[in-house]
């Protein structure tokens, strides 16, 4: 399959799909689940999507920024380790992780 898996834990599974386009994202993702769901070993998980990440700059559950899906508009992140940079050089650290989402995202658009 062309998945590949970025975090998981008991709790939660972040995935990555090569596909450019959300629809055809989403289905891939919907087609892993119901593949999962038919082995018999895995047919009592409860699988459910969650957040949908148009870009997703991924260290750990702690460090992460992105933009998803179902608001485009606006950039998430959680970065613990500004926490434990000098003080001088936390906002820019945090505007250059903003800038390399937003401008990823403007170029991936322009390949669609």
């Amino acid at each position: 399959m062309d998945c590949k898996i970025i975090y998981g834990s008991f709790g939660k599974l972040i995935l990555s799909t090569s596909k450019r386009d959300f629809e055809e994202a989403r289905s891939h993702i919907d087609f892993i689940l119901a593949k999962v769901r038919q082995e018999p070993m895995f047919k009592y998980l409860d699988l459910q999507t969650g957040e949908y990440w148009q870009i997703l700059l991924f260290k750990d559950i702690y460090n992460y920024a992105g933009i998803t899906e179902s608001n485009p508009d606006r950039l998430y992140a959680e970065l613990n380790i500004v926490k434990h940079l000098p003080e001088a050089i936390r906002h820019k650290f945090k505007f250059t992780i903003m800038e390399l989402c937003t401008k990823t995202l403007k170029h991936n658009r322009k390949l669609q």
